[in-house]
């Protein structure tokens, strides 16, 4: 509640900041900021389409990996050290305070400095990012060493460690939704991410009741978050992908409208069966054959000129979808996307 006054009192959208230099809203502008007043199409529609892709997903699951270790700690480690560790209150506090002095250091150092200085070096930045968040999460694992210790001060370290290493990959994680979001669904993309978190960061602390009370130790949560975590590595790797912006779908006033010619036309680009193609601002698709250009409708991927594809891929004269306006009609060319 205290932020909120400063908040309201110094924020400026871009077009009325008088701090803001040309240069600086040029490069806000042309990296796909969604603009002041913009609706983005139907905001269901954006969500239903950001669901479905595996982006988003990826980085949502490492997220809530992160998410589980970091409640965990937040709730638990002074009734473990008490506990487990037959601490005092008043030592138990002192103990706390030193993981979270480190995780602070990282979150800023390693977080913050050091991935800006890497891609500033011309690192490239989905590699830089990926693989510190990765070793975010690993060093995570590390809490898995507090299982095995009776010992206070190893216990401490290794909470350090593990805290430290997911301190630095939450701001890493949390740069990644203004990356990958299509136009003026920045805010769509990181709401995903922090409600499945925060989902997670509910369930920890009363998983980790259930599962100490069930074994009546805390060596059980340890190696359950460490499980976690690894899971979350997994799925971060291979469904984020490259770090770069979500394709963005035609918006028409029912949302987002990817027809499947467009989804097929899109594999058979990536084979170099088809030379280019593109969504216009009015949702019109264009595509371009290896020798000859193909005229489309809007909405359709309907061609006059298909020779270049192979035989085995062209389509046949058939009833289309054209447009948000759901109007059928028939064409006697061929489709471009293939059937």
């Amino acid at each position: 509640m205290l932020y909120c006054a400063p908040f309201w009192i110094g924020y400026r959208d871009p077009t009325k900041s008088k701090q803001l230099a040309p240069e600086e809203r040029a490069y806000i502008v042309e990296g796909g900021s969604q603009q002041e007043g913009q609706e983005a199409g139907n905001p269901l529609a954006n969500l239903g389409f950001l669901l479905r892709q595996p982006k988003v997903w990826g980085l949502t699951l490492g997220f809530m990996a992160y998410g589980y270790s970091f409640y965990l700690f937040l709730s638990w480690i002074p009734g473990y050290l008490q506990t487990a560790l037959h601490m005092t209150v008043l030592a138990s506090g002192f103990y706390t305070i030193i993981p979270w002095v480190v995780a602070t250091i990282t979150d800023i150092v390693i977080g913050g400095w050091f991935v800006d200085a890497l891609i500033k070096r011309g690192k490239n930045p989905t590699r830089v990012r990926k693989t510190l968040f990765t070793i975010g999460l690993l060093l995570g694992i590390a809490v898995v060493g507090a299982a095995f210790t009776t010992n206070a001060n190893v216990a401490i370290i290794w909470i350090s460690i593990a805290l430290g290493g997911l301190a630095f990959a939450a701001p890493i994680g949390w740069s990644i939704p203004g990356l990958i979001a299509s136009k003026g669904t920045v805010g769509t993309v990181g709401s995903i991410m922090n409600f499945f978190n925060n989902l997670v960061g509910i369930a920890a602390p009363i998983a980790a009741g259930f599962i100490f009370q069930s074994t009546g130790s805390f060596a059980a949560n340890f190696l359950v978050a460490g499980a976690i975590l690894v899971l979350g590595i997994v799925c971060f790797l291979f469904l984020l992908g490259k770090i770069e912006q979500i394709e963005e779908p035609h918006i028409g006033p029912q949302g987002p409208h990817i027809s499947p010619e467009w989804d097929r036309l899109r594999v058979h680009a990536k084979r170099g069966l088809v030379k280019e193609l593109s969504i216009t601002e009015r949702g019109r698709t264009t595509c371009q054959g290896r020798n000859e250009s193909d005229t489309v409708a809007t909405g359709s991927l309907v061609s006059q000129r298909w020779a270049a594809l192979p035989k085995h891929l062209r389509g046949h004269p058939s009833h289309v979808r054209a447009g948000p306006d759901r109007r059928e009609e028939r064409h006697h060319g061929q489709p471009c996307g293939l059937r």
